[in-house]
């Protein structure tokens, strides 16, 4: 589930976390998502990119327009669905296999 603290008109981040020390952070007022595991290690994708997102045994695979590098994260289908919704990206651009 996505948790946002702040019930006002902000755009302050919403989180997922996906467990395992794994969460992705939606940060309008900057454009990005933001992908962490654990201490240390985190990568941006752009709200403004073209996102492919392909979901197959417990992973999410995600390609951006905007970068040539390809990111997979174990999580649920209804994470996924969670990830592209509160990201603003093209749900039809998620496949489910």
């Amino acid at each position: 589930m996505i948790n946002n603290s702040s019930d006002s008109q902000s755009n302050d981040p919403a989180c997922l976390d996906f467990g395992g020390g794994i969460t992705a952070t939606v940060d309008h007022d900057h454009g990005m998502v933001w992908l962490a595991a654990g201490k240390g290690f985190e990568v941006g994708l752009s709200l403004f990119d073209e996102i492919d997102g392909t979901y197959c045994e417990e992973a999410l695979g995600l390609t951006s327009s905007g970068t040539v590098g390809f990111v997979e994260l174990p999580c649920s289908q209804e994470q996924a669905k969670q990830l592209f919704l509160a990201a603003g990206w093209n749900p039809n651009r998620l496949e489910m296999y």
